[in-house]
């Protein structure tokens, strides 16, 4: 037990909101987007006057989204980089822009993977597929983002618990979402004690990608300490996470009402939202819906008349985070360089400021409205008995008819991909697909019968992931993908392991030999030797790395170079 006093954080933090009704480091990371650093005296003034903060702490927050800075004077085109839009040729759209001498900045995903490729320009506004190829003939005739149609969506579940709100068009406003049901749930909970809410989260069998949620609930909550915090996460420094950006620019409120019922199912007082500072038109709707709902008493201080006081703020992402791993997220919440820490504790015991945390991806938050105001019926009558409830997969553009579909768990993957989605776009065979993002799992054509349910894909040394489905054509330029995923290793990695840090700097130094080697006649001993060698690489990653991103990520990669090595390695003239 922590002594009294020690562990509290300070009164106020620089992500934090004041009162609830905006986040100052929002406001940074919006001037940062559109002017050159260092920051000049009078904006730092500006800005400290608006959000209430000392200067040094304007500067510091500003070095912190220094990637995201305009140069020249002119403010950069945030360019996507994920896998989806690297497939759809993201890479020389980069570069083909920066031959027409305009600042571009790459980002790890926009949210746009069922339209890919996708930028932003400098007004925040959003141009996909064939618009962002051809950006230089379109450029300001774009929409909003938020003008944007809805991907194709639909639910195969009776019951769909995460789109719900988004198969209605959405419900950005506090007026829509009160129409739709939103903040029921959170009336029922503030009626009972948070033991019913953690009650009910555990008889639901509510799971994510890594199986059941209740045990990681429960430990926070029984851990002895005088607050703890609740952090929503937007699948930070991962690509193929479309449904977040869609909750968080159009079901907001339903991501807020979430993050309060977990926090009274664990006893937080506080909440954060962890978004990626790449999706601006997400934040500005959720900090709009922070607003809303403290302003009706739905958040903040004696919610609906109660006892219980409820604060959240938001957190723009800019830095390495592991992928999303749950402890580099803390890390940089605290203003410390994002890396992952050795457990135990987990987070659950001493996480943020060395108090219990609990960690959700958007997805499972977005259901607990449901689960407080319906029980948990819903769940336990669809998916499987080790696997209550659905799942969304978003599927990219690499398919016939890409979108994001609600499914139970225990949906067959092929069913998925043949009839669901129609298999690739343009009647183009698929050799292969992405499953869960870099992290997940790589399945060739003969894999595809597979049961989406996490706990049997963990015991078949699968992985779930983030629940995107990228598809890989027999056109797909196969060196650059491998080249993509070493530099998202490269780019996402916190350092602070060797064998995460420099694996894929060998991986490449590896490559280049084999490289050569295809150039001549090569004997069957050299490929023997070179897949060993590989082989040596990715196993010292796995073992050695410190948390589950440098462990997963090898896996992949290394079914890629199997599956594809001839592609990859082909002797040239």
């Amino acid at each position: 037990m922590f002594s009294e006093g020690s562990h509290l954080p300070p009164p106020v933090h620089y992500w934090q909101d004041h009162r609830g009704l905006g986040s100052p480091l929002a406001v940074i990371s919006r001037h940062v987007r559109k002017h050159s650093l260092p920051l000049p005296d009078r904006a730092v003034a500006e800005l400290a006057a608006r959000t209430g903060l000392l200067d040094s702490t304007i500067r510091r927050a500003a070095d912190y989204y220094r990637s995201m800075a305009a140069r020249e004077d002119h403010p950069p085109l945030m360019v996507c980089q994920g896998t989806a839009c690297r497939l759809a040729g993201s890479g020389k759209l980069r570069d083909a822009l920066e031959k027409r001498k305009l600042t571009c900045h790459g980002v790890a995903c926009l949210g746009y993977c069922d339209a890919a490729p996708a930028l932003l320009d400098e007004r925040d506004a959003a141009y996909t597929g064939e618009a962002a190829s051809e950006f230089h003939e379109h450029r300001g005739f774009s929409q909003s983002i938020l003008g944007h149609p809805l991907p194709r969506m639909e639910s195969l579940s009776a019951t769909p618990l995460i789109l719900p709100r988004l198969l209605q068009g959405g419900a950005a406003t506090l007026k829509e979402a009160l129409s739709m049901g939103v903040y029921e749930g959170l009336r029922s909970a503030l009626q009972q004690p948070g033991q019913v809410m953690l009650d009910l989260v555990a008889a639901s069998g509510l799971s994510g990608s890594q199986g059941r949620v209740a045990p990681r609930w429960q430990t926070c909550a029984a851990t002895d300490a005088v607050d703890r915090y609740v952090i929503g996460h937007a699948h930070a420094g991962t690509s193929g996470a479309v449904v977040d950006r869609l909750l968080l620019e159009r079901d907001p409120h339903s991501v807020l009402e979430g993050l309060a019922l977990a926090a009274r199912a664990v006893g937080a007082s506080h909440g954060i939202l962890f978004i990626p500072a790449d999706y601006p038109q997400a934040l500005q709707q959720t900090e709009a819906a922070i607003r809303e709902a403290t302003a009706a008493n739905l958040l903040g201080r004696k919610i609906l008349k109660s006892h219980w006081s409820f604060q959240v703020s938001l957190f723009p992402g800019a830095a390495r985070c592991a992928g999303g791993e749950a402890t580099a997220l803390i890390d940089a919440i605290e203003t410390l360089r994002g890396q992952a820490r050795p457990q135990p504790p987990a987070p659950e015991v001493a996480g943020l400021h060395r108090l219990p945390t609990l960690v959700e991806p958007l997805e499972t938050l977005v259901q607990l409205g449901t689960l407080a105001k319906d029980g948990s019926a819903a769940w336990t009558a669809q998916g499987t008995a080790e696997c209550p409830g659905t799942r969304v997969f978003c599927l990219n553009q690499g398919f016939a008819h890409p979108g994001l579909v609600e499914v139970p768990h225990g949906h067959n993957l092929r069913d998925l991909i043949e009839n669901w989605a129609g298999g690739g776009a343009m009647g183009s065979p698929l050799e292969a697909l992405i499953l869960g993002g870099l992290g997940g799992s790589l399945l060739g054509p003969g894999e595809w019968d597979l049961t989406l349910c996490p706990s049997r894909m963990t015991a078949s040394g699968l992985r779930l992931g983030n629940g995107s489905l990228v598809a890989i054509a027999q056109t797909a330029d196969h060196r650059d993908v491998l080249s993509h995923f070493l530099e998202y290793m490269d780019g996402e990695s916190c350092g602070k392991c060797t064998p995460c840090r420099l694996g894929p700097a060998g991986v490449v130094t590896l490559a280049a030999r084999y490289e050569r080697l295809a150039r001549v006649d090569r004997k069957p001993r050299d490929a023997t030797r070179a897949r060993r060698d590989l082989e040596t690489l990715f196993h010292t990653m796995e073992l050695g790395s410190l948390c589950s991103f440098g462990q997963d990520l090898p896996g992949p990669m290394r079914r890629f170079i199997d599956l594809f090595w001839d592609r990859i390695f082909t002797k040239t003239s």
